[in-house]
């Protein structure tokens, strides 16, 4: 983040929609900011209010209350190529056109800087090709964008509004229809921009654990309307992330910065060792439904160790029983066998 002066800022924002007879507010008195070279993930269940924050926040639809800067001027005294040219957007409406190669889409992100006659420049040539090679696409700039996987379109999409040259870049949901890889890829390529530029990103995802990896800041959307700030530790520190995620069958864990499903307890286990193997093994057993305790002689308990870097990874007891194994598949079968 270059500097401390926002580029963004929203003053008692109240958002959702209105009707010839009726006013339907999603959030309330938002107090928001965002500084250049920022990465803000917006998180929250579905419905919540994500979108419609967004959208808001990029004038494509008014606000019921309140007022949002950029640049300190008040985005509703802007013409809308005035606009385009500090704030991009990634919706998650369905790229569908035929005839277009990725570079034709990655263009018009240049026309608010081209005038009436949309004529673009060798200039705005150079900043269409940096774009495209800025998010990893130059070996897709003559394809046909029909033809492109999610993943890579989505990428093309993001050159286009990296194209426009923007300040701030609004992303609503872009990995929603991404495989892990491509998810992961995309939100390291964003965070990417905001490290090697001064551009600021503020990006919708429900992918909580990825997002609180690589965030600089959270805008966490809680059930209420309750919008909470904060820098992603210190949201798991305060109970903040568990309190928006809890539910009957699933939980955060903020030690381990992933969710837990809860499950019929079957019983407590100890293990004993060290390394990879026996996190993994940790978590086999715990998989099976087993609570961790600390290593006992007691029969009842399912007691596993570690022999890392042996042919045999694990012996376990458990009353009588002894068995050992050379992968924690054969372990977690076992925990499942015996479970009381």
């Amino acid at each position: 983040m270059t500097n401390s002066k926002p580029l963004v800022e929203s003053k008692a924002l109240t958002v959702g929609y209105k009707s010839r007879n009726k006013v339907s507010t999603v959030l309330a008195g938002l107090d928001l900011s965002i500084l250049p070279g920022e990465f803000v993930c917006l998180l929250g269940p579905n419905g919540i209010g994500k979108s419609t924050l967004l959208r808001t926040l990029s004038a494509i639809q008014p606000p019921i209350k309140g007022s949002i800067y950029i640049h300190r001027r008040n985005i509703r005294s802007l013409k809308s190529s005035q606009l385009a040219c500090s704030l991009s957007v990634v919706l998650t409406d369905r790229l569908d056109v035929d005839g277009l190669t990725s570079y034709n889409i990655v263009e018009l992100g240049r026309y608010p800087h081209t005038g009436w006659r949309g004529h673009l420049s060798p200039q705005d040539h150079a900043i269409v090709r940096w774009a495209i090679s800025a998010v990893g696409a130059d070996h897709l700039a003559s394809r046909n964008v029909n033809e492109l996987s999610d993943g890579e379109r989505q990428r093309i999409l993001i050159g286009r509004a990296l194209a426009q040259d923007p300040q701030v870049m609004l992303l609503d949901e872009p990995t929603a229809f991404l495989d892990i890889r491509s998810r992961v890829e995309i939100t390291g390529l964003l965070r990417r921009l905001t490290r090697e530029t001064s551009l600021a990103v503020i990006f919708s995802t429900h992918d909580l654990e990825l997002a609180l990896r690589t965030a600089d800041t959270i805008w966490l959307l809680s059930p209420g309307g309750i919008l909470t700030i904060g820098g992603p530790e210190d949201l798991m520190l305060d109970g903040s992330v568990s309190k928006a995620f809890w539910g009957e069958t699933l939980s955060f864990n903020p030690h381990e910065r992933s969710f837990h499903i809860h499950q019929d307890n079957t019983g407590t286990a100890s293990v004993k060792g060290e390394g990879l193997t026996y996190t993994l093994a940790r978590a086999a057993i715990e998989r099976m439904g087993y609570r961790i305790v600390n290593y006992s002689e007691d029969p009842s308990t399912l007691r596993v160790e570690i022999r890392e870097g042996d042919d045999v990874i694990w012996q376990a007891y458990h009353q009588e029983i002894r068995r050992q194994g050379k992968n924690l598949t054969q372990l977690a079968n076992f925990a499942r066998s015996v479970a009381q």
